[in-house]
């Protein structure tokens, strides 16, 4: 299973956890940038992937609330604080927490969303 990170991610933190050993892509590497998200959700969750956003509205839009529990995506959602860091820190924060994100996004039951915050707890979003 791999983990997607999309757009809101800068593709450099995907390609150096990769070269940590991590099964992780970014999304203009696996499908291209642009995409709707009703188009690529779909396709991840078809494709047995996890995805990694800081777009928060995944999760707080009724619409893509539905899509991803529809989908049965596994998701963590990464502080917007952390969105906010500079490309040297968010690279100090995903290789700090990365591990144990990735542990508790795979030992999840598909469909699980998270929230990841800034420093490194994850709490269970309810996409009801």
């Amino acid at each position: 299973m791999s983990f997607i990170f999309d757009e809101n991610t800068p593709p450099v933190i995907a390609r150096i956890l990769r070269e940590l050993g991590y099964d992780v892509k970014p999304i203009g590497e696996w499908v291209g940038l642009g995409g709707a998200d009703e188009d690529w959700i779909p396709l991840a969750s078809e494709e047995g992937h996890l995805i990694v956003s800081s777009d928060h509205r995944l999760h707080k839009d009724r619409a893509q609330r539905v899509l991803l529990r529809e989908q049965g995506i596994t998701a963590l959602f990464v502080a917007k604080s952390v969105h906010h860091y500079t490309l040297r820190d968010k690279v100090i924060w995903y290789i700090k927490h990365w591990e144990h994100m990735q542990n508790a996004a795979l030992k999840a039951e598909p469909g699980t969303a998270f929230s990841v915050k800034a420093n490194g707890t994850l709490s269970e979003l309810d996409l009801e």
